[in-house]
């Protein structure tokens, strides 16, 4: 898993003006298309848009909607198909995380995220109600479609520099862990404990606690995953007081044209800040991503305080249960290696080069 540059604004200068623009056109979409919920189009408006780095490829927008789409339609079907028989529910699911997680340590590629997350998503929403996860699944496949056509729109109107080569994002964690299986057990036994809470106690709405897990898991070491709970727990902070902000004075100028305009001004200060802010670019693009959520939700919630306090604590005991559940699992299930006499190490203690980095 990558950490993301920061834009380079002499081979972008639009990028804050074209993300902003983008993801208020998400908004105003929202009620023409009636996604529900209505936090997946906009939320995915600004992993999609300001992920971008250098030159544009319209190829890579296309073939990209075409996966998401293919592995939400793929884990709906294997979600709701095993749902009825809950012992080969439940391992049908946890095999698919750590085929997923396998294949992210190993090879370090992002689409192991997605099926990381789409089947944590689904999974809890199929268990409580079939038509909640074809509801998820609709909104997924029509947010594909509209970012798929949306960004090369926008690339056309304000266009990338040209530049010979796209910038490489910089390394949060080397991929390849030779230990990958048993980290990828490690994770899966972390994640399990949020998961059966959420398949037969908890409601699904609380859904983002998982979900939090699994960004944070998703990192092979110690240190990025503490980063990422940091700014994870940073950005939904500040994404939420400013998500109450734009919240109350839509309340006094109840006028949609005025929530648009102030989700204009708030997402190009992100996106400028995301260019030049002290701090990570991570962090002022999940603020974001937690402003869209808030904000769509509190448009027709009667509790939009509560909404984002709730954001907070999910995201809170997400990252914390995830981090402390493979913190313990790893100091008793993964041996450091000791030394014989003769100087020579135990091969019957092993340990992988990747826990307790940092």
């Amino acid at each position: 898993m990558t950490a993301l540059p920061r834009p380079d604004t002499t081979l972008d200068p639009h990028f804050a003006l074209r993300c902003a623009i983008g993801i208020t056109l998400t908004y105003v979409l929202v009620e023409p298309l009636g996604v529900q919920p209505a936090s997946i189009l906009p939320a995915m408006a600004v992993s999609q848009i300001c992920s971008q780095r250098g030159d544009y490829s319209p190829s890579k927008t296309f073939v990209g909607a075409v996966i998401t789409i293919a592995i939400i339609w793929m884990t709906f079907g294997v979600t709701t198909l095993v749902r009825e028989e809950m012992l080969v529910f439940v391992s049908v699911i946890l095999a698919i995380l750590y085929g997923a997680f396998y294949f992210l340590l190993r090879t370090g590629n992002p689409l192991a995220i997605l099926v990381i997350i789409f089947t944590t998503l689904l999974s809890v929403l199929s268990a409580e109600s079939p038509a909640a996860a074809e509801a998820m699944r609709d909104a997924y496949t029509v947010t594909s479609i509209v970012t798929a056509l949306l960004v090369p729109v926008l690339n056309l109107v304000l266009p990338v520099s040209r530049v010979d080569a796209s910038p490489a994002a910089v390394a949060a964690a080397p991929a390849g862990d030779p230990q990958a299986g048993m980290q990828a057990l490690l994770r899966v036994l972390a994640l399990a404990p949020i998961l059966f809470g959420l398949w037969f106690v908890f409601p699904p709405s609380d859904v983002i606690m998982p979900i939090m897990a699994c960004l944070v898991l998703a990192y092979p070491t110690r240190s990025a995953q503490r980063t990422e709970t940091f700014e994870r727990l940073t950005a939904t902070m500040l994404g939420g007081v400013i998500s109450l902000a734009i919240l109350l004075l839509f309340s006094w100028q109840a006028q949609f044209p005025a929530l648009y305009l102030l989700i204009f001004l708030v997402a190009l200060w992100f996106t400028r800040r995301m260019v030049t802010g002290p701090a990570s670019v991570n962090t002022y693009q999940v603020s974001l991503t937690v402003i869209a959520g808030l904000v769509s939700t509190g448009m027709t919630s009667s509790h939009p305080m509560q909404d984002a306090v709730q954001r907070l604590v999910l995201t809170f005991g997400g990252t914390a249960m995830a981090l402390a559940g493979l913190v313990f699992l790893a100091s008793i299930l993964v041996w450091r290696p000791r030394r014989t006499r003769a100087g020579n190490e135990d091969l019957a203690y092993w340990r992988s080069p990747h826990v307790g980095q940092g």
